[in-house]
């Protein structure tokens, strides 16, 4: 739900609290039964059974790291959705029939507290992923939109929905829409889990649940409505161009792609550039030795649907400058490079994709000159740095004129 929707909320149930605080005892709420299973390799089938309120709670185990699949196995037949969270608000743990049960639930709160306390009640913030069908979205309206924040999305989700999450346990939450058509209040999900590497693990909503995200390796992630957040963290061992690659499933979804530093500022020039289906993004900025975070999130932090994505940082050796390389076509003909990162290997290409090397040679001072073969008629070089630690750098051309 949105914020505002859950503040008029709360100020509606502060005053009815206010009106109805008489001074008789709260009733027993009663305890949801919830279900328990371990999420396996298996395809696992979970027959449940909504309560009266057309909830149902199934409580996961994940033994691992990895990915879990979630599937509505009798989608088409009933309206369903099933919700993936990291916890349970009391609008899952207890069953609220009625009004008159939210008001016990909230009498013993102070006045005070309430709001605060309704917050919780109508949070959904815990909620990583979901899935519904076509039933759900054209039957259960009341229903989708109090589980989307009353956006339908442009990129519908289907029944089926992946995760990665960290070892521990979660909770799928099931919802009926109009269940009374049917008249049945059975449901059947099926679940699969496997163990993997280069995934975001949810929760990772911040820095310091952020998916560590090693150099030059491919992540992927989703981001939808409910879950329009994910951090990942890169540690740079010495200082160069941090290149960041992106893809996006979604052009709808808008994702932004923002860095931060150890210190939590936000580290200039980082400008991601996007092709004109917004679904490939690439951004690159100078920075220092340290640790980094990467924020991927919608639009004023808003996905529409399910999007998925990768991700990919690289941190590259600093290409040189132009300035700093000069070439004599000659009998004898040489290239002279100035303001060299001792150590750094230096390659020269005579193409601008990097497929034909002319020369290679390591920095062992400053300045250096050597003598290369070059087109008598005239050309470009592209000249490459690359430190032991690093990725090769972005080549910088060089033209060169006719041999004198």
């Amino acid at each position: 739900m949105k914020k505002m929707t859950k503040t008029a909320m709360a100020t509606l149930f502060t005053g009815a609290m206010a009106l109805s605080a008489v001074a008789t005892p709260a009733s027993a709420l009663e305890k949801r039964v919830i279900d328990e299973t371990t999420a396996k390799t298996t395809t696992t089938s979970i027959n449940g059974q909504l309560d009266t309120d057309s909830i149902d709670v199934v409580k996961v185990t994940v033994p691992t790291n990895g990915e879990l699949k979630v599937h509505i196995a009798d989608a088409k037949n009933k309206g369903l959705s099933v919700m993936l969270t990291t916890k349970l608000n009391p609008f899952y743990s207890y069953e609220f029939t009625t009004l008159g049960d939210i008001f016990d639930y909230l009498r013993p709160v102070k006045l005070t507290d309430v709001e605060s306390v309704l917050e919780e009640l109508l949070d959904s913030s815990s909620a990583i992923n979901y899935g519904v069908n076509e039933k759900f979205l054209t039957e259960g309206d009341d229903s989708y939109e109090s589980l989307t924040g009353e956006y339908l999305p442009l990129e519908e989700p289907s029944p089926t929905f992946k995760t990665g999450l960290k070892a521990g346990t979660y909770y799928l939450v099931v919802t009926g829409g109009s269940l009374k058509e049917y008249k049945d209040s059975t449901y059947r999900l099926t679940t699969k889990f496997e163990a993997k590497n280069k995934i975001e693990l949810e929760s990772n909503n911040d820095r310091k649940s952020a998916t560590a995200l090693p150099l030059n390796k491919t992540f992927t992630g989703v981001a939808n409505d409910l879950d329009p957040m994910d951090y990942f963290k890169v540690d740079v061992a010495e200082s160069g161009n941090l290149v960041l690659k992106a893809t996006s499933s979604n052009p709808n979804a808008d994702l932004g792609y923002t860095l931060y530093d150890a210190n939590r500022k936000g580290v200039k020039n980082f400008e991601y550039v996007a092709n004109r289906q917004a679904t490939k993004l690439t951004s690159s900025t100078y920075v220092n030795k340290g640790t980094y975070y990467v924020r991927v999130a919608g639009s004023d932090e808003e996905v529409f649907g399910h999007s998925n994505y990768s991700l990919k940082a690289n941190v590259v050796t600093k290409s040189v400058k132009r300035s700093n390389v000069v070439v004599k076509n000659a009998a004898k003909s040489t290239i002279t490079l100035k303001a060299l990162p001792v150590g750094a290997t230096v390659n020269v290409y005579s193409d601008a994709k990097k497929k034909k090397k002319v020369t290679s040679f390591k920095a062992t001072s400053a300045t250096m000159t050597k003598a290369i073969k070059l087109n008598k008629k005239g050309g470009n070089l592209y000249v490459a740095l690359k430190k032991s630690t690093l990725a090769e750098g972005a080549a910088t051309k060089v033209p060169y004129n006719k041999a004198k």
